[in-house]
């Protein structure tokens, strides 16, 4: 985020002070006052009539998701220090994104033909955040016993499908499973309450 303002002297003006104040909104509506190098403290800048103070603050590594709104108060002083004027210049807001990824179940299907003595899950994973996913995994667990299976890397974007085979002794009809990706939440993920999908067993062949 960055902003730049024109400051102008003015008959009487020998000083003028720039100071750059920023307002961070997190998530959930919380505000507060963002404190770094160069935001709180007055800039002095000698000055005549003439002067033309070009005044800029640039800010980086700002939090996401959250939203920002840069004020810049603007005084003029005269030779001994006493204060002429005063203003508040019309805020810069800007929105930081949210860039993490954010895996989704998108759906499950139980398919045919499976592996001898086994039922598999052909579980979709789609990736409908804003950055690329490191490998995880996806799991259901099934009668006490924890079944696991890899998931690449996805681009923003984009889905793939993964292969869950769980033991037909195990897998009796008439239950409701879970199979949730990443459940170990290891991945920083911008959103992590969209990440199980419950499947009936059994369910029809696609």
């Amino acid at each position: 985020m960055a902003a730049r303002v024109s400051i102008y002297g003015a008959a009487r003006v020998s000083r003028m002070a720039v100071r750059f104040h920023l307002r961070e909104t997190l998530a959930g509506g919380r505000e507060q006052t963002k404190y770094a190098a160069g935001l709180e403290v007055w800039k002095f800048q000698n000055a005549a009539p003439t002067t033309h103070w070009e005044a800029s603050k640039s800010i980086a590594g700002l939090a996401a998701p959250a939203g920002y709104r840069l004020t810049v108060d603007v005084r003029w002083f005269g030779s001994r220090g006493n204060l002429i004027s005063q203003r508040t210049l019309a805020p810069v807001s800007c929105t930081q994104p949210d860039l993490r990824p954010d895996l989704k179940i998108k759906g499950v299907a139980i398919v045919k033909p499976a592996p001898a003595g086994k039922v598999r899950y052909e579980v979709t994973v789609a990736n409908v955040g804003k950055g690329r996913s490191a490998a995880t995994t996806v799991q259901t667990i099934v009668s006490g016993t924890r079944w696991i299976a890899s998931v690449g890397p996805i681009s923003a974007g984009h889905s793939l499908v993964v292969k869950l085979d769980v033991p037909v002794s195990q897998a009796p009809a008439g239950r409701t499973d879970q199979i949730e990706v990443d459940p170990a939440n290891r991945l920083g993920e911008s959103r992590s309450d969209n990440n199980i999908w419950e499947v009936f067993c059994p369910a029809p062949a696609v």
